[in-house]
């Protein structure tokens, strides 16, 4: 909370791929603490599951993206078509041991 601003969305949208909008109608509140960008992605990389942020001099946190209008996403490889329940990456583990 209090670290939204239309230069944070800009810079998380461009690290992701291509900024293109932001909503600033304010759908954040102390529940749901959430930005609404809209980006340009290309569907043939892998899409962002998170990334660690910080204000100067304070700590990092975790900011997670997740995606609208795209049916599948897994988040282990960041591939569209499948979920995590069918990655390659997860079938590569011997059972027991975590991704």
């Amino acid at each position: 909370m209090g670290f939204a601003s239309q230069n944070l969305t800009k810079s998380l949208g461009n690290i992701m791929s291509q900024f293109l909008e932001y909503d600033a109608s304010g759908h954040r509140n102390f529940m749901n603490n959430y930005m609404r960008i809209v980006v340009r992605l290309d569907i043939r990389e892998p899409f962002m599951h998170g990334k660690k942020i910080r204000k100067r001099g304070e700590e990092y946190f975790d900011v997670s993206f997740s995606y609208k209008r795209i049916p599948l996403v897994c988040y282990l490889c960041g591939r569209i078509e499948y979920s995590e329940s069918s990655c390659h990456r997860l079938l590569d583990f011997p059972e027991g041991q975590a991704v």
